[in-house]
C-alpha cells in the first residue's frame, strides 16, 4: 500500500510539472495582444463600440486568463462605460490548438453614464457606430457568442487563432451606474453594484443571475436593490424569457418584493410579463424610506398592500390585464392601459372600501373646542349682539385663494370607471356605487355617479372646464329619499335637521381659485319631503304665542316639544355665492299652514325667514291655541331670525312690522262690536244691516 501511495504522489507531481510546462510554453508563445482586433470586432458585431486602451496580459491565479485595464465603451467624447479592470479566464485545452475559449468574464470598478439629452436621445443609441457596418458584421461567423461543438482550427503561422466566447460565469463588482434625463430633469444613481451570472449564454439555454446594488434618488435616503432569477436569452430570435425572477427594494429593514415572469422581445421592444408585488406593510416600508405619511384614522391603514397584473405591450401602448389590488381589507379587480401619449384607461371593481380609514386624524379635542365655541357664541349673543356680529362663525370654511394648478388637468387623458359594492365616506354608507370619469383636452367630465344610501339614491353628473385660467365648474345632482341627518352631520356638523328628502341640485361656478368658486357659486336647489324635523326651533309654540297676542290673551303655559316637524314640505332655494335665498317654502305643522321666504348667510350663519302662518281647518275646542273664527285660514305674520349657532325657541316670534296692522284691525273690530251692540239696543235688531254698513265704513274694518 505504501508503494502505491508513493507512486500516486509521483504521478501527480509529474502531471503538475507537465501542466506548468505547457502553461509557460503557451504564455511565452502566444501574445494576447494579437487578439485585440478580434475582441473589438466581436463587440462591434453585437452592437458595442469597444476600445481596449491598455495592454492585454496573462493571469495565472486563480485560473489562467487575460486581464486588461482601462477599457471604455461608447463615443470617445462621452463614453457610456469606463472600467478599471476587465479579466477573462480561458480554457487550457483549446490553447493547445492555438484557440482561445473564454470561460468566464469579470468586470471591476466600472462607471456607466447614461444620458438622455433635451431632444430625448440617449447616448446608448449609437454604440455600434455605422448601422450598415453593423448589419454586415452580424452575418459574419468570425466571432460567435455561441458554444460550437468543434471550434475551427487555424494555423498559428498564417492567421490569429479563432476565438470562441464560452462564459461559464460573469462577475461584475464595484460598478456605479448614473442616469440623467436632461429633458425632464430626473436622475438616479446605482452604486456598489455587484452581479454574478452563472452559465451565461445567448443561445436560449437557461442561466441564473444574482445582483445587489444601492439606489440613490434626489432628496431620498439610499434604497437597496437586489435582483435574482433565471432567464433564457436567444440572440438570434432577439427574445429574453424570464423564468423566475424577483426584484427586492430594501428600505432599511423593510423589503418590497416584485416578481416577474414572462417574455421580452428585443426587436419590437414589447413585453408580456406577469408581475406580482407580495403583500407588505407599505406604511412601515415608506417610514423606513423616510417618507412620512399623515396620521390616518385607522392604526393599521396600509399594513397589507399588494398587487398582481399581466403587463403586455410596447412603447406605444402598455396594457394591464387581470389586475388585482389588495388594500388592507379591500380587494380591487380590473384592467387598464397607458398609451405613449399618456392616455390612461382604468376599470376597477371593489368589494368594499372604507375611505375613512385613510383620512387624516382630526386634531385632539376638536369636538370639545367646537362645543365650547358654540356655548361661548351663544353667551356672547345674549350679552352683546353687536359684539357678536364681529365674531362671526362660518357655516362653511373659507376656501383657499391660491390659484388653481390647472396645467396637470390640461395634460390629463383618462377614462376611469370605478364600482364599489360598499363604500364608507365620512361615516356615510353607500351601496352599489358606480363612477365614470373622463378627461381630455382640459375638460374633466363626471359622466356618471350613482349610489344608494339606505332606502334612498343619489345620481350626479358634472364637468370641470380647465382650458382657461378661470375654470368653470358644473354639478347636477338628483336626490331620492336621502336621509338628511347623517349627510349634514358628516358634511357640516349639523345635527338639528332630520328627515328624508327628494330633489335636485344644480350648481355652476367660475374662477381661478377655490375661493373664487365659493364667491361666484350660483345654482338652484329644489327639495320636497314628507316629514322634516328641525330641533331647537318650535314654530307651533311661536304661532300659539302669536294667536294669544292677536286675541289679546296671555300665552298658555304649556310643555312644548322644542322642535318643529314639517309635513309635506316643498322648497325652492337659490344659491348666490355664500347666500341661500329661500324663494318659496310651503309646509304643514300640526294644524298650521306655513309659507315662507328668506335667506341664510353661510359666511356667518345669519338667517332671516319671514313666515305666514295660518290656523287651518275648523276650530278645535280642545286646543288651547286658537284664533277667532274670522282669522282662521288667514295668514298671521311670524319671523324667524337668528344665527345657526344660537338657534333656540326664541328664534321665531311675531313679525312686529306686519303685526301692527293686524292688531290695529283687532282694536277696530272690538270697538265696532261694542258700538254695534249699543246701536242695535237703541235702534232695534231690524236695523242690523244698516248698522253694519255704517260701522264698516266708519272703522274701515277688514272682515
Amino acid at each position: 500500500m505504501a508503494s502505491i501511495g508513493r507512486w500516486l504522489v509521483r504521478l501527480m507531481g509529474l502531471i503538475t510539472l507537465l501542466i506548468a510546462a505547457v502553461a509557460i510554453y503557451l504564455t511565452q508563445l502566444l501574445d494576447p495582444n494579437d487578439y485585440r482586433a478580434d475582441i473589438e470586432q466581436l463587440a462591434t458585431d453585437q452592437g458595442l463600440e469597444l476600445r481596449l486602451e491598455g495592454d492585454l496580459n496573462w493571469t495565472f491565479w486563480p485560473r489562467l486568463g487575460l486581464s486588461l485595464e482601462q477599457i471604455s465603451v461608447g463615443e470617445p467624447s462621452q463614453p457610456l462605460l469606463e472600467a478599471r479592470q476587465l479579466s477573462a479566464a480561458v480554457a487550457i485545452a483549446p490553447l493547445l490548438k492555438q484557440q482561445i475559449v473564454i470561460e468566464s468574464i469579470a468586470l471591476d470598478g466600472a462607471t456607466i453614464d447614461l444620458v438622455r439629452d433635451r431632444q430625448g436621445r440617449g447616448n446608448w443609441e449609437n454604440l455600434a457606430g455605422d448601422s450598415s457596418r453593423k448589419a454586415a458584421s452580424v452575418n459574419q461567423p468570425a466571432a460567435s457568442l455561441s458554444r460550437p461543438a468543434e471550434p475551427a482550427v487555424v494555423d498559428g503561422d498564417k492567421a490569429p487563432a479563432a476565438m470562441v466566447l464560452q462564459v461559464a460565469s460573469v462577475s461584475v463588482s464595484n460598478v456605479n451606474l448614473q442616469f440623467e434625463d436632461q429633458r425632464s430633469g430626473s436622475e438616479f444613481k446605482l452604486s456598489e453594484m455587484n452581479l454574478h451570472v452563472q452559465d451565461f449564454n445567448l443561445t436560449g439555454q437557461p442561466f441564473h443571475w444574482q445582483q445587489a446594488s444601492q439606489l440613490d434618488l434626489p432628496g431620498r435616503p439610499r434604497l437597496g436593490v437586489d435582483t435574482e432569477g433565471s432567464a433564457e436569452w436567444d440572440l438570434r430570435a432577439q427574445q429574453v424569457q424570464l423564468l423566475e425572477s424577483q426584484v427586492t427594494l430594501r428600505a432599511n429593514q423593510a423589503a418590497l418584493a416584485l416578481g416577474l415572469k414572462g417574455q421580452i422581445d428585443l426587436d419590437s421592444s414589447s413585453v408580456d410579463l406577469q408581475t406580482d408585488i407580495a403583500p407588505l406593510n407599505l406604511q412601515q416600508w415608506l417610514t423606513q424610506w423616510q417618507v412620512t405619511l399623515p396620521a390616518m384614522s385607522a392604526a393599521d391603514a396600509l399594513n397589507r398592500v399588494g398587487a398582481s397584473a399581466r403587463l403586455s405591450g410596447d412603447a406605444g401602448l402598455w396594457q394591464l390585464q387581470d389586475l388585482s389590488l389588495l388594500l388592507d381589507h379591500t380587494q380591487l379587480l380590473g384592467h387598464g392601459s397607458v398609451s405613449d401619449t399618456g392616455a390612461l384607461t382604468l376599470v376597477l371593481n371593489a368589494d368594499r372600501l372604507d375611505v375613512d380609514r385613510y383620512m387624516p386624524m382630526p386634531p385632539p379635542a376638536t369636538a370639545a373646542k367646537s362645543k365650547a365655541s358654540s356655548i361661548s357664541a351663544a353667551a356672547a349673543v345674549k350679552r352683546s349682539p353687536a359684539r357678536h356680529a364681529t365674531q362671526q362663525q362660518r357655516v362653511v370654511p373659507k376656501l383657499s385663494a391660491e390659484p388653481l394648478e390647472l396645467a396637470p388637468l390640461r395634460e390629463l387623458r383618462a377614462d376611469v370607471s370605478l364600482s364599489v359594492d360598499s363604500l364608507t365616506v365620512k361615516q356615510l354608507s353607500f351601496e352599489a356605487v358606480m363612477l365614470k370619469l373622463t378627461a381630455a383636452e382640459g375638460v374633466v367630465q363626471l359622466q356618471r355617479l350613482l349610489a344608494k344610501q339606505g332606502k334612498g339614491a343619489l345620481k350626479a353628473s358634472g364637468q370641470l372646464d380647465a382650458r382657461r385660467d378661470a375654470a368653470q365648474l358644473r354639478l347636477d345632482t338628483d336626490l331620492s329619499d336621502i336621509d338628511l341627518k347623517p349627510l349634514l352631520t358628516s358634511l357640516a356638523t349639523e345635527t338639528r335637521l332630520s328627515g328624508a328628502v327628494t330633489g335636485t341640485l344644480n350648481l355652476v361656478a367660475e374662477g381661478a381659485s377655490l375661493r373664487a368658486w365659493q364667491q361666484q357659486l350660483h345654482g338652484q336647489l329644489k327639495l320636497s319631503t314628507q316629514a322634516l324635523t328641525i330641533a331647537e326651533m318650535d314654530i307651533e309654540r311661536s304661532a300659539c304665542e302669536l294667536a294669544a297676542l292677536v286675541n289679546r290673551k296671555p300665552a298658555p303655559a304649556l310643555s312644548w316639544k322644542g322642535q318643529t316637524q314639517f309635513d309635506q314640505l316643498t322648497t325652492a332655494i337659490q344659491v348666490r355665492g355664500e347666500r341661500l335665498m329661500f324663494q318659496s317654502v310651503s309646509a304643514e305643522v300640526e294644524n298650521l299652514r306655513v309659507k315662507a321666504t328668506g335667506s341664510l348667510d353661510l359666511s356667518d350663519g345669519r338667517f332671516d325667514v319671514p313666515m305666514d302662518v295660518a290656523f287651518v281647518g275648523q276650530a278645535d275646542t280642545e286646543r288651547v291655541c286658537q284664533v277667532r273664527d274670522r282669522w282662521r285660514n288667514r295668514d298671521l305674520p311670524l319671523r324667524c331670525e337668528d344665527r345657526l349657532a344660537t338657534v333656540s325657541a326664541s328664534s321665531c316670534g311675531p313679525d312686529r312690522d306686519r303685526l301692527n296692522d293686524l292688531l290695529s284691525d283687532e282694536v277696530k273690530v272690538q270697538a265696532s262690536d261694542k258700538l254695534k251692540e249699543k246701536l242695535q239696543d237703541k235702534l232695534g235688531k231690524e236695523q242690523g244691516e244698516a248698522v253694519e254698513q255704517l260701522l264698516r265704513g266708519l272703522f274701515k274694518r277688514r272682515d
